[in-house]
């Protein structure tokens, strides 16, 4: 590809999800078989809004032919760096305990603005989410060899010393990925393992044209062109298995599927869900940047935005968030990262801005 990714065209039934014990008699999804309400293409009407929205990213289509999807290729350093980060790398920290305090520390190395769903306040209450999805501006952080920047919509559940998480949208990470190029990026987290894309088994790749783990070409530029994608993660009401689809513009592509039975505590719908941006360092190192480098200034032209957020909930129904209140704000530390939510307006819908610098953060 002109942008130095290699990729395979593999028989989809022999993909390296289908290594996974549990999905040994697994029959692959040809899509969700239930159609959740979907949120708006990105794009809006008024001429207001047209000129001053950003720009879907264009994503390079690989083509594989009917019956393969592309696998992004692994090479012997691939594994190198990916065995030294599994190894010093803690996954997925829950930022919300269901039954408990919600503002709970964050792992060393690990830093986060996001706004979340809150935990129940009564034994009795259930909460269920199916679904969450936004708009995000796609950047391009600088960071160092070790360190990640994401960009991220996140859902949670299960018991608090044994949580399963999905997370997708954009990160930069040279140990994931070895470039300082923007990727699509998804994590899946279960009780007993998981990884970002496909560095282990569970994901299943299912779209011809796009694949986890494929460079965004075009990034936005602080305070010039902005470009952004959308990012989506539902559960389909027929299979239990949690779907990720990539939208915007013209585009709207299901990428592929975690089989309900490598997330199972997600089987009944997550009890969190989460928007935002987390960067991650060795702990006492110097904190990479966040979003675009820079703290949320009111103009969605210098910082990075997430818009048009939506939620299913457990009726499956799309829902937006009206009412701010109902919902935390998690920033570890605001001298490296700040994140704000804004009064809905024509061109972003209900939206967050956030990031920062970075910096000495631990």
């Amino acid at each position: 590809m002109g942008d130095g990714e290699v990729f395979d065209c593999v028989d989809e039934n022999k993909q390296p999800a289908f290594d996974h014990p549990l999905l040994k008699n697994h029959k692959i999804r040809s899509r969700p078989t239930s159609s959740p309400l979907r949120a708006s293409n990105g794009t809006f009407s008024s001429s207001s809004s047209a000129t001053q929205s950003p720009k879907m990213v264009n994503l390079r289509r690989v083509k594989c032919p009917e019956g393969t999807v592309p696998i992004r290729r692994t090479s012997k350093e691939d594994l190198i760096r990916i065995k030294a980060f599994m190894e010093s790398s803690e996954l997925v920290s829950p930022i919300v305990h269901p039954n408990d305090d919600y503002e709970v520390k964050e792992p060393p190395g690990r830093h986060i603005a996001a706004y979340h769903s809150l935990p129940a306040t009564e034994p009795d209450q259930h909460l269920e989410f199916h679904g969450i999805q936004a708009m995000m501006t796609v950047e391009n952080p600088s960071v160092g060899p070790t360190q990640r920047s994401v960009s991220l919509v996140w859902l949670e559940s299960g018991p608090n010393d044994s949580r399963n998480a999905l997370q997708a949208g954009w990160m930069v990470s040279p140990q994931v990925f070895g470039d300082n190029k923007t990727h699509i990026s998804v994590l899946w987290v279960s009780s007993t393992s998981g990884c970002y894309n496909i560095q282990c088994t569970g994901f299943v790749q299912k779209h011809r044209d796009y694949y986890v783990g494929q460079v965004i070409e075009h990034t936005s530029q602080y305070d010039g062109a902005q470009y952004a994608m959308g990012a989506y993660i539902h559960q389909d009401a027929g299979t239990g298995d949690w779907w990720f689809t990539i939208y915007g513009g013209k585009m709207n592509a299901d990428i592929g599927y975690w089989p309900r039975e490598v997330v199972p505590h997600l089987g009944a719908g997550a009890d969190l869900m989460v928007w935002g941006g987390l960067v991650y360092n060795h702990p006492h190192e110097t904190s990479p940047p966040m979003g675009n480098g820079h703290f949320p200034d009111g103009n969605p032209k210098t910082v990075a935005v997430m818009y048009d957020m939506h939620y299913l909930d457990g009726n499956y129904a799309s829902a937006v968030p009206v009412i701010w209140s109902d919902f935390g704000r998690r920033q570890d530390n605001d001298n490296c990262y700040t994140i704000t939510r804004n009064d809905f307006d024509e061109t972003y819908r209900y939206n967050i801005f956030f990031g920062g610098p970075g910096g000495n953060c631990d």
